[in-house]
């Protein structure tokens, strides 16, 4: 853990969050650095198919949604557990077997010709008894 991430978790319980956003971005536009970007590398060959087959897919991934809890991330659907909104890759999926299995899932389908609606409907099936999923709208 950095030293800066010791320190955000010490104080955190004293100081509002804003006033520690404030604090992080601050130390960002006086020269530090933004958190490094998260890497493949070292991660399951099927971990690393599944970052790339989603990123290959960005248009369908942003239609399917996910059922492992990840809304209380504020991610909106299966793309954001594995790609991040501003760019590079989201952390969240490498450690996640239920994203995995949807992207599993979603990868096999579409290869078997299923199309957008069908695999969704699927997924929902499928995973829909996990609980709440990402507020992911119909046909995007």
């Amino acid at each position: 853990m950095s030293k800066a991430a010791v320190i955000a978790v010490l104080i955190g319980g004293v100081l509002p969050a804003g006033v520690i956003a404030s604090i992080a971005a601050a130390g960002i536009w006086l020269g530090g650095s933004a958190p490094t970007a998260f890497s493949l590398d070292g991660l399951a060959e099927a971990t690393v198919h599944n970052y790339h087959f989603i990123e290959s897919e960005p248009d369908l991934a942003s239609g399917i949604p996910c059922y492992c809890g990840c809304h209380s991330l504020s991610h909106r659907n299966l793309l954001d557990c594995y790609l991040r909104p501003e760019g590079g890759y989201e952390q969240h999926a490498s450690g996640c077997g239920i994203c995995g299995r949807e992207a599993d899932d979603v990868e096999k389908m579409l290869a078997e010709g299923a199309d957008p609606s069908r695999i969704r409907a699927a997924i929902d099936e499928e995973y829909g008894s996990y609980g709440k999923p990402t507020d992911t709208p119909e046909g995007t």
